[in-house]
């Protein structure tokens, strides 16, 4: 291991006891947003930067991307009110899934935590190939490749292929709905491509991988969910501690409010985050529509666990 990987981890290890330390509460993890950032970043080739998170944990991205990566590289985060959230339901040694995982911010985030404890494990999932290397030099600057797994894939609720739709200046919405019901949620004003991409199911995965048990899953693949959680019966049943931190569509579900009631009735709980942070209890589907953003989506947590 290099000096400079050793000096990485000493850094990463520091920044834990202090996120551990800060994260107690949404003002204090503000305190963290607004504390750690120094604003820089560096040219690494003619589409490559390298910048800061808040976290003081180094990422690389893609400046083709115009949806998180400008964000990345100016602030220092992404959907800083989600964030604030994660955060919270993140601990030492979680095995985390990061599904949509784009650059890699939501798991990097969490292994700031959660790679405190031996046994901490993040799992990448993100069918989108430009993402992969990135996303491996963060693995590697910031010293956590050990217990880090990245994975090309989409996920369904069977094996196979299916068609993505890859935005070729707004990445972080490619998606594997057909390009009329994704536009039932937004105005459509990218172009793109349309991609064979792999399929798997979590269930398959974590057989294949001896994954017994998943303590947090976020899962953001832009009107897909339904789909991805018929493929993890099985881990989800298995998981007793699992927190899912979950975007969800109503118009992108043939029956969301029957979504919506499989969730309450398989995790037990569910809350949906606010524009701080906070998260809040709903019981009905009607609940939840009253707290939809830009009318179209908001941010759910599902947990075996009361929070």
């Amino acid at each position: 291991m290099s000096k400079s990987m050793i000096e990485d981890k000493y850094q990463l290890a520091a920044l834990v006891e202090e996120t551990l330390a800060l994260r107690n509460s949404v003002s204090d993890i503000n305190s963290l947003f607004d504390a750690q950032r120094d604003n820089y970043s560096i040219p690494i080739n003619s589409t490559t930067v390298m910048t800061k998170l808040f976290t003081g944990q180094k990422i690389f991205v893609d400046t083709n991307d115009i949806s998180e990566a400008p964000n990345l590289i100016f602030d220092g985060y992404w959907e800083r009110d989600i964030t604030t959230a994660f955060m919270k339901i993140i601990n030492e040694g979680d095995v985390v899934f990061d599904l949509g995982s784009t650059f890699g911010y939501f798991g990097l985030i969490a292994s700031s935590i959660s790679f405190k404890k031996p046994g901490a494990q993040t799992h990448y999932f993100d069918p989108n190939p430009a993402y992969a290397r990135p996303l491996k030099h963060s693995l590697m600057i910031n010293g956590v490749v050990e217990g880090s797994f990245i994975n090309t894939v989409a996920l369904a609720e069977k094996k196979g292929r299916l068609k993505s739709i890859m935005f070729k200046d707004d990445w972080n919405s490619n998606t594997l709905l057909d390009i009329k019901s994704f536009q039932n949620n937004r105005t459509l004003f990218d172009d793109y491509d349309v991609t064979s991409v792999d399929v798997i199911t979590l269930d398959d995965y974590c057989k294949k991988n001896d994954v017994k048990e998943i303590d947090v899953m976020k899962m953001d693949i832009e009107g897909f969910e339904e789909k991805a959680l018929e493929g993890a019966k099985n881990i989800i049943g298995s998981s007793t501690r699992l927190k899912l931190l979950l975007e969800f569509t109503p118009g992108s579900y043939k029956s969301p409010d029957k979504f919506f009631s499989s969730l309450r009735s398989t995790f037990g709980h569910v809350y949906v985050i606010d524009s701080a942070g906070n998260y809040n209890s709903v019981s009905s589907y009607e609940a939840v529509m009253q707290n939809l953003r830009d009318n179209r989506w908001c941010m759910l947590i599902a947990s075996k666990v009361a929070l």
